[in-house]
Order: C-alpha cells, then structure tokens, then sequence
C-alpha cells in the first residue's frame, strides 16, 4: 500500500436529521496551493438545533461507512422525514508518496427502505476523481466507479467498461453479486466492503484500489469524532473516554480508553501500560495549558483477573503543589481537556489528521480556548472542525473558517458576506443575528415579551 496524505476539501449533506441541504467548503485548504503545508479549522456557530452537531454527526457516519462498518442501528429515523433517503458528499484532496495527486469525491445515498427485507441500506454510492496535471486539477470531475440500485433494487454500474474489467468472468460475477447482497444485509457500504475489495485487488484497475484504500486507511487512523455523548459521560462523572492516536510498542493504538471517575478500577496489565504511557506523552502540553496541574495515575496494586491475566488497580489524579486529588474532584473542563488532548496532538503534528469535536467550548475557559485555537491555526499541521457557543474563537480565527448555521433548512451553512479585514466578526454576528443584512436569517427571533408571558403562565399552573 502506498503512502498517502489525505485532507477534506468540502462536505454536503442532504436529507440528514434537520439538515435538507446544507454544503461547505474547508476553505483554507481549498484557497491554499499547499494545503498541507499548514492546518486548517472549521468552527461551526448557530444556535440550537441549526445542524451544527450533524456536520459532526455525518462525518462520524462517513467513518463508519468507510471502514465498511454497518450504519447506525436508528439510520432510519435519522433521515429527515421529509425525505426517503440521505445523502453523504465528501471531497478529499490525495496526495501519494509517488508525487500523484487527485481530488476524490465520495458520495452515498443511504434509503430508508430498499427491499421489504433489508429495509434502510445503501442505494448508491459514487467515487469521482479529477487528476492533477501540470499543479492544477480540472474543473470536473469524472466518474470513477458507482453503482445505484434500480426500482427491482438491482445495481446498475457504471462505467460498464470499468465493472468488466473489475468482473470478469462468470465466477467474480456471482462474488460481484454476493458481496453486493452481503453488503445490503450488513447495512455497510459495497464500495469499501472487503469482498469487493478482494475483486478489485485481483484486477488491472490500479489507480481505484490506491484511492480505497487511502481512504479506507485514512477513515481508520485519521478521521475522528467526539460527539457530545463524549463529554456527556464527563459531565455524569461516569468515565473520562480518553481518545488516542497512539505510538505504542511498534502498534497504533486507536480509539476510547475508559479511565474511572468513581473510584479506583482494575484494568489489564497492557491498558494500564499504554494508559500510563499515553498520560507521560501529554504531560508538557497539559501543563503549558493549566500551569501547576499535571496528572498521573496513583497505583493501588496488582491482582489477577478472571481471564488469567495479571491486572492494575489504580486510579487517576491530579496534582497541585504537591497535593493530589482523584481526577473526579476536578474541574470539568479539565477533564474534558484530558480526554481529547492526545488527539489534538495527533492533529497538531500530522497534517493528514482530521479531529471534529461537538461543543469543543464545553467547559472550558474561555482565554484558554482562544489561546489553543490561535497556536493550532499559527503552527498546526492537521483539521479541526468544531461546534461551539463560546464566541471568544470569532476573534481568533479568520473569517473564511468559520461557517455559521440559517434558519433555512435548504441552505444550512453560509460564510458571512461584506466582512472586511478590520472588521472584527464577533460583532459583525451578533449585529447580522439582531439587524439581519445576510442571505439568511441566522437565527429565530427571541420574543420576550413571550418569554415573560411563559414564565409567568407556567408559574401560576404550577402553583
């Protein structure tokens, strides 16, 4: 497999929850000649229920989908219900290690219903490629591979020159056909599935296998998401999830470590290892962002477990002058720091990392965010996209990366038009939220003289 850095370049969603249509671009990289020469930030602000949490949503399904991992268990109910299906674009920008260059668009339509027995599965999916030549991309893009299901729910694919080449031979028909109907069983995508990928890699089509698997690769070990569920566990004093993208021991550690927050835990040996290791590579920037703290595991013991492994009791805890506290007694915005810093370090480090993270500003402080937003924009390498209230980031970041939400459920996502360079866009939102002068309304108005009503009504049924 080839060497390759991947960065997202736009992201449409159709149909999705309260989104109908709602599409942007990550403009830093699209404006840039050298995109991954630096990072590039996405803040999404609206209000709420305007599809901010759905941005994050969709490429968490777009992982998913990717990795060739079933839909959401409640897919269906997710889709608008003004609608039968969902749509998921993302275009990418692929750079191979042999100096190729492509721009790559992925799109899959997700229905709710396509045989009476699979009920909501896949009823298309499209790969699009325009190749560099000479620095500079087409501007259109052309069919690499598709395929969508007819009204008897048979794929038609397209080009048919490619499918012979990828099938030939009756016997890859017949696999052809059973990976498709694996596929609509497991409610996961045909075109990232193994079985096709198996048919692919035995034929001539070189150029496709390079560009799955970069993003199959990419969508395992680049593409992350915290949704708010994340630090919905944190607020309930349940666990601190903490997400890494770790070196460790000659492997790459990927994904949740539960760490307790009621009391200590027994943990495997291994995950103890790792947990501590993961802890000591964060140490310094934990630091650097909350002078006088550090963290460290405080171990109780050692047991055996049930499986016959050897196991670690410990918990966490913080230190301040010497003097320790369990990690519980924290504050919350330290502990949500705590559990996405490694993979803020991962993103500040490796341009091809792509973090999006639900309400980023959830407790914490305010100058502390502007402070990271600010470092991760001057020096960074990867993508971040984020949702948040807190308006300090509209001072910090420039007005191209941040998007902001309508109350149109056709155009969801918009940039702020007419803002000049000394304009300062905190205030150029909060005077297009009160006096409007956008394409779109940005929120719905506050009565309130309702509000007031409201309140008082609800005061007297209340006794």
């Amino acid at each position: 497999m080839k060497n390759s850095k991947i960065r997202i370049l736009s992201l449409s969603i159709e149909h999705l929850k309260n989104v109908q249509h709602g599409c942007f671009d990550f403009q830093q990289d699209v404006l840039s000649a050298t995109a991954f020469d630096q990072s590039s930030v996405v803040g999404l602000y609206g209000q709420n229920g305007s599809g901010k949490t759905t941005v994050i949503q969709a490429l968490g399904l777009f992982k998913q989908i990717a990795m060739g991992q079933p839909l959401w268990t409640d897919m269906e109910k997710c889709i608008n219900l003004d609608s039968n299906k969902v749509t998921i674009s993302i275009k990418f920008l692929i750079k191979f290690e042999d100096g190729k260059s492509y721009h790559v668009l992925y799109s899959g339509t997700i229905a709710k219903k396509v045989t009476y027995k699979v009920g909501c599965a896949f009823a298309a999916e499209k790969l699009s490629v325009a190749t560099e030549d000479s620095g500079k991309f087409p501007g259109r893009m052309t069919n690499l591979f598709s395929y969508e299901l007819d009204f008897e729910d048979k794929p038609n694919f397209t080009p048919k020159s490619r499918y012979d080449s990828i099938v030939k031979g009756q016997e890859k028909k017949i696999q052809a056909s059973v990976a498709m109907r694996i596929s609509q069983d497991k409610k996961s995508s045909f075109l990232f599935s193994p079985d096709f990928f198996a048919l692919l890699k035995d034929s001539e089509e070189a150029e496709m296998i390079e560009i799955v698997q970069a993003i199959n690769s990419y969508a395992s070990f680049n593409l992350f998401t915290i949704t708010g569920a994340h630090s919905g566990l944190i607020s309930m004093d349940a666990v601190i999830p903490l997400s890494v993208k770790y070196r460790h021991k000659d492997a790459t550690a990927i994904g949740d470590i539960p760490i307790g927050q009621q009391g200590p835990i027994t943990v495997n040996e291994q995950i103890f290892d790792l947990t501590e290791s993961v802890l000591a590579s964060m140490a310094d920037v934990l630091g650097a962002l909350v002078p006088g703290l550090s963290i460290e595991p405080m171990v109780y013991g050692r047991e055996l477990l049930n499986d016959g492994s050897m196991g670690v009791r410990y918990e966490l805890v913080s230190v301040r002058q010497d003097k320790r506290l369990p990690i519980r007694y924290e504050s919350e915005g330290v502990r949500k720091i705590l559990s996405i810093l490694n993979l803020i370090i991962a993103m500040y480090n490796n341009e091809s990392v792509c973090v999006a993270i639900d309400e980023l500003d959830a407790g914490i402080f305010e100058v502390l965010l502007g402070d990271l937003l600010k470092v991760i924009m001057e020096s960074g390498k990867g993508q971040l996209v984020f949702t948040s209230h807190n308006l300090r980031p509209l001072e910090i970041l420039d007005k191209q990366d941040i998007v902001f939400t309508t109350t149109n459920p056709d155009n969801r996502y918009i940039h702020l038009k007419n803002i000049r360079p000394t304009n300062n866009l905190r205030d150029c939102y909060i005077r297009a939220l009160n006096i409007g002068g956008q394409d779109e309304i940005l929120a719905t108005e506050t009565k309130f003289h309702l509000i007031r009503r409201a309140l008082r009504n609800s005061g007297v049924k209340n006794g």
